[in-house]
This record gives structure tokens, C-alpha cells and sequence, in this order.
């Protein structure tokens, strides 16, 4: 996905790097941690197309993390 103004375009939902997530970064191997912040990092803050493209089983531990990341990220949402 590219957008015009270079990829920064506004985010609508703050990203929030709680203990929690920590926790689950802790918990993976240091080569997935980097793919699934990586990844978070192309798709939710820059809007830019992912610099590594994933597996079938790194897309669902992906989609999984994300939706982890936008739970606990949500209690952080402004009024």
C-alpha cells in the first residue's frame, strides 16, 4: 500500500507498547520479534509497503500480534 504524501499520513488509533506486548515480543524469537514490529511499523505508523514479505504462519502470528497491540492500544484512545 503507497499513499501520496510520502506514507505519513495520520494515524486515527495511537500505538501503545504495553507491558503486555512486551511480554509477547519477550517471548518470541529475537528474528520473528523484529518482523512483527517491522511489519506494525510499515502497515500502522508509515502506511508503506512491508520491506518483508510474509509466510502463511508469520501473517497469522502477525495478524495475531497486531490484534494484541490494537486491544491494549485502544484504552489509550482519545476521547
Amino acid at each position: 500500500m503507497k499513499h501520496s504524501n510520502g506514507g505519513l499520513n495520520k494515524m486515527t488509533t495511537p500505538i501503545v507498547i504495553t507491558p503486555r506486548v512486551i511480554e509477547r515480543l519477550a517471548n518470541m524469537a529475537p528474528e520473528e520479534r523484529l518482523l512483527m514490529l517491522d511489519t506494525l511499523c510499515c502497515d500502522e505508523i508509515l502506511h508503506i509497503e512491508r520491506r518483508t514479505p510474509l509466510s502463511i504462519d508469520d501473517e497469522l502470528a502477525y495478524m495475531m500480534f497486531k490484534m494484541n497491540v490494537m486491544n491494549e492500544s485502544s484504552c489509550y484512545k482519545p476521547q
